[in-house]
């Protein structure tokens, strides 16, 4: 498959979800730095790439039985980085993402997008490593999803209310 755009890649996250985080990415100033956790094969995190004014950070383990219906590739995830031309704004992190966030020296990050593992503990990892290092929005992928209910649990215990909440993301302003 010819991948021009995010449009083109595999993935899981729904294009209206996309469309929020392209919004709030537009809004992020010069030099800002994205980070999504669980990137997969790019889709969502080449879709903020093509927006953002600074560096696109994609995290993943990129383990082989990931439980969703597209498997993560590091390889497939590096040829889209290429096919769309963002080399130049993508950052891939290969590991764990709440150890990546524990060990983060990247400087504040704008947008965190979390869409790594959705059960409640990992959820609460990943935003406990990466919180003390987001000045902007902090997003949740499938939030408002039921049949996966630890992700709001965490982020509720954690956040409180959502600023937003938009299909399935959950919106953080911190």
């Amino acid at each position: 498959m010819l991948v021009v755009d995010w449009r083109d890649i595999e993935g899981e996250t729904p294009d209206q979800d996309i469309e929020l985080l392209i919004e709030l990415v537009e809004t992020l100033p010069d030099g800002a730095i994205v980070v999504e956790l669980g990137t997969n094969r790019g889709r969502s995190g080449l879709a903020m790439a093509s927006v953002c004014k600074g560096t696109v950070y994609l995290v993943d383990n990129f383990t082989p039985d990931h439980p969703g219906w597209v498997a993560p590739s590091r390889e497939v995830l590096e040829q889209n980085i290429a096919a769309i031309g963002l080399q130049e704004r993508c950052v891939v992190v290969e590991g764990d993402s709440a150890e990546t966030g524990r060990d983060w020296q990247g400087g504040k990050v704008g947008l965190l997008f979390i869409d790594a593992a959705h059960d409640e503990g990992s959820v609460r990892a990943d935003i406990e490593a990466w919180l003390p290092h987001v000045e902007g929005y902090v997003c949740l992928h499938d939030f408002n999803n039921p049949h996966v209910p630890g992700v709001q649990a965490a982020a509720r215990a954690l956040l409180g209310e959502p600023w937003k909440v938009h299909w399935l993301t959950g919106v953080y302003c911190v």
